[in-house]
Parts: structure tokens; C-alpha cells; sequence
């Protein structure tokens, strides 16, 4: 008889409250409308869960929602994700975030702002080093205000869209109507 124990398995959503529908509901209720992104991870529950998870997590960040709504939107252009750059900049309007400053991202120009510069500074780095950033860059962004706990934040917020960006552009999502156009 062996004395080595088990794996355990995970939960199947059938048996948990981890339902398309449970979720479709909440994230109406939350949102006010179902985005197509949110419909289309629901193929998937658990992944459904993980993104909303995350992101109702990162609320408690210490980078601003004006922040992340910067770095996410940058993501998507740098994914060259049409769901997803449109969901961004429609959330960055109703976030009060200035037009301009979402037209200059979408354009892949340097952001008018010297916050945003280095949050899209920041997350440059993250992207293309992983967390190989080196010491004077750190010093650097020190310096600007965005350490550890927001590097950190960044990295999370880049996994997160790496998600979101490749089920948007996997699955062709169609943009929700509401924010198409809002930046002509």
C-alpha cells in the first residue's frame, strides 16, 4: 500500500457557483451591460474568472485606475488588439481621462503627460525585459515615483492583458457598439 498521497483535483465548475450565467449576471449587474469580451471568455468560466478576479484585485492597487486605464490602453496598441483598444479608450472617456492623451497612445506617440510617459516607460521596459530592468533604470523610475509594489502592478497588468488580448484577437470579438467612434 502506497503512503504517498493524492493530488488533489480542483473543483469542476459544475460543482461550484462558477457558472457562464452566475458570471454573465454579476458582470451586468457590475458594468451595467455585458461586453462581447466578457461573453466570449464565458466559452471558458474558469478563465472568465481568473481575468475578473484579477481586475476587481487591482482596484486595490496603488497605481490609480487612470493609471492602469493608461498602461492597459498602451497594451492594447502595442497587441494591436482592436477589442481591446477600443474597450480601453471607451473606459479611459468615462474614467475622465483627456481625449488627447488616449489619441496620442493610440497613435504610439510619446503621452503629453509626464505620469503617463513613465507608466508607458515603465511598462516598455517590463515588456520587452521581463524583470530584467536594470539598476539605473529602476533608480530612474524610482525617481518618477513608480516602485516596486507598481512595477509589480504593471507586470500583473501586462499578464493580465496578455490574456485578454490574445482571447479578443483569438476569437475576432467585435468591439461593443458603445464605444465605437468615441475618439472621432
Amino acid at each position: 500500500m502506497s503512503t504517498e498521497s493524492q493530488p488533489r483535483s480542483a473543483p469542476s465548475p459544475s460543482t461550484t457557483s462558477l457558472t457562464a450565467e452566475s458570471i454573465r449576471e454579476g458582470v451586468r449587474q457590475a458594468v451595467g451591460f455585458l461586453p462581447n469580451a466578457v461573453d466570449e471568455m464565458l466559452v471558458s468560466p474558469p478563465v472568465a474568472a481568473v481575468v475578473l478576479t484579477c481586475k476587481k484585485l487591482l482596484a486595490a492597487a496603488s497605481l490609480t485606475a487612470r493609471d492602469q486605464s493608461v498602461i492597459e490602453l498602451f497594451i492594447a496598441v502595442r497587441a494591436d488588439c482592436a477589442y481591446c483598444r477600443t474597450w480601453h479608450v471607451g473606459l479611459g472617456l468615462r474614467a475622465g481621462i483627456p481625449a488627447e492623451l488616449l489619441r496620442e497612445i493610440v497613435a504610439g506617440q510619446p503621452p503629453s503627460d509626464e505620469r503617463s510617459r513613465q507608466l508607458l516607460w515603465a511598462t516598455e521596459l517590463v515588456m520587452t525585459k521581463g524583470g530584467r530592468i536594470d539598476d539605473g533604470e529602476l533608480a530612474k523610475l524610482a525617481e518618477a515615483g513608480i516602485g516596486r509594489a507598481q512595477l509589480f502592478e504593471i507586470i500583473a497588468l501586462v499578464g493580465l492583458n496578455v490574456i485578454t488580448n490574445g482571447i479578443n484577437t483569438l476569437a475576432r470579438t467585435p468591439p461593443d457598439e458603445r464605444f465605437v467612434g468615441v475618439l472621432d
